[in-house]
């Protein structure tokens, strides 16, 4: 199998902690770690070469434009992160503005590559930087409710003392404040988990309400995420790599709607390899289409400025 090359836009705590968790997990690529701060780039290269030696695998770099150029994978993740109780809307203008310089920067890129965005508000930029590459929709991927998704099943599981992968829910739309978890499907050993559980609304609120709040919860605590996303990348990087078919809820480009949103997907080798079609309550198909509105409208009053 031919080794993958795979690019890490952004030196921060998020990009170092995405590329430690491919480094630990092996995967076949060489990972280039780049950065506006040089200096810093190479330190956190010493440091995780240091650590990756230590497991049998050293295969990260310092790298530049010009490698994320010929990358397999683009990740980006460079950009201000989120303020103890800011909105994820608030870092619109400020991460366009980087993400519109780092496309510039490294485009045209290769016919097949594909581009992981996870700078925040994560929806918005997907589309955003769907407008500026060069490359298929399809091969432009958006983490999304990916993280809340892995977030609630963690809840309910540690709730009900249940195994995690036991658990299938999909939290979709948008890695915000407007996600919604699809509990009409969702199940547990193929049971659904809202009758296994005897989940009411006061129970369902309650566990939406505390997976957005969950990530508000961290920053206040230490400062950032980082741990879960980067496993949620990796995950991602994985099935690319690996032609998995691994089906996770990601931001991608819908055409029938018009926007990028999160919806389950199946991921491969060829990034989004087809969308999964969602089997909707009446009134999560409501909240849904009310959630594409604002989606657009958000675009729509953005879009012209950034």
């Amino acid at each position: 199998m031919k080794t993958k090359t795979i690019s890490i836009i952004g030196a921060g705590l998020v990009g170092t902690t995405i590329a430690q968790t491919l480094l630990l997990q092996k995967i076949n690529a060489a990972i280039y770690l780049i950065d506006i701060d040089n200096k810093k780039c190479n330190a956190e290269v010493l440091d995780l070469s240091d650590m990756a030696t230590f497991y049998g695998y050293s295969n990260i770099y310092v790298g530049s434009t010009q490698h994320a150029r010929q990358s397999d994978i683009i990740i980006i993740c460079a950009g201000q992160k989120q303020a103890p109780g800011q909105a994820r809307i608030e870092l619109l203008d400020h991460n366009a503005a980087i993400i519109k310089n780092i496309m510039g920067s490294i485009t045209p890129l290769l016919p097949h590559a594909i581009i992981i965005i996870v700078t925040n508000p994560v929806d918005i930029l997907t589309h955003y930087v769907r407008s500026l590459a060069n490359i298929p929709s399809h091969h432009i991927i958006g983490t999304g409710t990916l993280i809340d998704s892995v977030r609630l099943k963690l809840l309910l599981s540690q709730s009900y003392n249940l195994d995690a992968s036991s658990l299938h829910i999909d939290v979709i739309g948008e890695h915000g404040d407007s996600q919604l978890p699809v509990w009409s499907s969702a199940t547990v050993q193929g049971l659904s988990l809202v009758k296994t559980l005897s989940l009411g609304k006061k129970e369902l609120d309650h566990f939406a309400q505390e997976t957005r709040q969950r990530a508000f919860e961290i920053i206040d605590g230490k400062g950032a995420t980082c741990y879960g996303i980067a496993g949620c990348v990796a995950g991602l990087c994985h099935a690319i790599v690996y032609d998995a078919k691994a089906t996770y809820p990601v931001t991608s480009y819908r055409n029938e709607l018009g926007i990028c949103m999160s919806s389950p997907a199946v991921i491969g080798a060829q990034g989004i390899e087809r969308i999964l079609p969602l089997a909707l309550s009446t009134s999560e198909q409501e909240e849904y289409m009310a959630l594409v509105s604002s989606l657009k409208n958000q675009w729509n009053l953005v879009g012209k400025t950034i």
